[in-house]
């Protein structure tokens, strides 16, 4: 899918990421999906013989606990916390944005209620989110948010990239860009501008100088 608007074109791009990796790091809670197949079921011989296995299964579980031994597989795999808080921050953050834009240009649209269908559902709506700037830059910055935080959860780091331009306040070349938030940034602790207010100036502290990535290669 291709948008006209710039923003409205990254933010597809972003949420069509989030889903992909989405999707990976659901894969690591190490909990499969049962698969359950259509028909009649077991008969009554084949759940006699289940029986009888789980049965022989048993036995030589308590004999091999009486022994001392353990038996392989006996104890769960340790969950991986950051994935699970990951997975569920992101499935509460995801409905409430679902429901902002909703409630903003589609009121009555019926929400989806797993992230792959409101990721789907959000990507729909970009071409007339991308009518209400204000509610596309939410967008873009929530998506982003989250796609950080899965991919932080999925051990990978943000691309940082240095530029041979100036920084404008201190006009050392100290600029980064972070590719993933499409932000460049000044490294130099200690930029200082000409705005008294500006938060470079806070004395305890001080807010570094950033700027958007598109703002920054229109003004520099």
């Amino acid at each position: 899918m291709t948008f006209g608007h710039d923003h409205t074109q990254r933010a597809c791009e972003t949420l069509t990421a989030l889903r992909a990796d989405l999707e990976h790091l659901t894969d690591l809670r190490g909990v499969g999906r049962v698969r359950r197949w259509g028909g009649w079921g077991p008969s009554l011989e084949q759940i006699a013989a289940a029986g009888a296995r789980h049965a022989a299964e048993r036995v030589d579980t308590l004999e091999q606990l009486a022994n001392g031994i353990v038996p392989i597989g006996a104890s769960p795999a340790p969950a991986d916390l950051v994935v699970l808080d990951t997975l569920r921050m992101v499935e509460i953050d995801l409905a409430d944005l679902l429901d902002a834009v909703c409630d903003r240009i589609a009121p009555r649209t019926r929400r989806s209620t797993t992230n792959p269908r409101r990721i789907g559902q959000l990507v729909s709506l970009l071409t007339r989110v991308g009518a209400e700037r204000d509610l596309l830059d939410h967008v873009l910055s929530e998506a982003r948010r989250m796609h950080r935080a899965v991919k932080h959860a999925l051990g990978d780091t943000e691309e940082v990239r240095q530029l041979a331009d100036r920084c404008p306040h201190c006009n050392a070349k100290s600029l980064r860009a972070l590719m993933d938030r499409g932000v460049v940034v000044c490294g130099n602790g200690f930029c200082r501008c000409s705005d008294d207010t500006c938060g470079c100036h806070h004395p305890s502290r001080p807010r570094r100088h950033t700027w958007s990535a598109t703002e920054f290669l229109e003004t520099a």
